[in-house]
């Protein structure tokens, strides 16, 4: 959310105060293309990290996690529009796994799981083709090192 935002701009500015802040980002989690799991938009947070204590582009990196990847695209285009062109992004989204909620289990199918898969590569494919600003590119929830291995060949094929 926002505030837990503001408090780390907070930390990041009173550090490079007294010492030189390392590179460091700082990620949110969207549950749609506009919007972080807490229903705040991802243009106030771009507002926030421009406005709030104008730290360095170059050491403080903004991006999404732990977000489905068909809403990343959507979420860089924001960043892009909206932060200073410098500074730089990362994305490292998860699988996109559905979710059973009468099993509280991520769905557990091979074929789904290969699908998910490919989408997944193909969506960074157009990450990394689109966003100049994008500079680090991953996975969580439901990534594995196979997938990361085709991330890591498709964004080295592409850089």
């Amino acid at each position: 959310c926002l505030d837990e935002a503001k408090a780390l701009l907070r930390c990041c500015a009173q550090v490079d105060e007294v010492a030189t802040l390392p590179v460091t980002w700082l990620s949110i989690a969207c549950n749609s293309p506009t919007t972080l799991n807490s229903g705040e938009s991802v243009e106030d947070f771009c507002r926030l990290v421009e406005d709030t204590y104008a730290l360095s582009t170059e050491k403080v990196l903004i991006g999404v996690n732990c977000t489905h990847p068909q809403y990343v695209s959507s979420i860089l285009n924001i960043f892009a529009d909206h932060c200073h062109t410098t500074r730089r992004f990362v994305a490292y989204p998860n699988r996109g796994d559905p979710w059973d909620t009468d099993a509280h289990a991520y769905v557990d199918d091979p074929v789904l799981s290969m699908q998910l898969d490919d989408d997944f590569v193909q969506h960074a494919r157009h990450w990394v083709g689109e966003c100049p600003q994008l500079c680090i590119v991953g996975g969580c929830c439901r990534t594995h090192p196979a997938l990361i291995s085709r991330l890591c060949q498709t964004v080295n094929s592409i850089k």
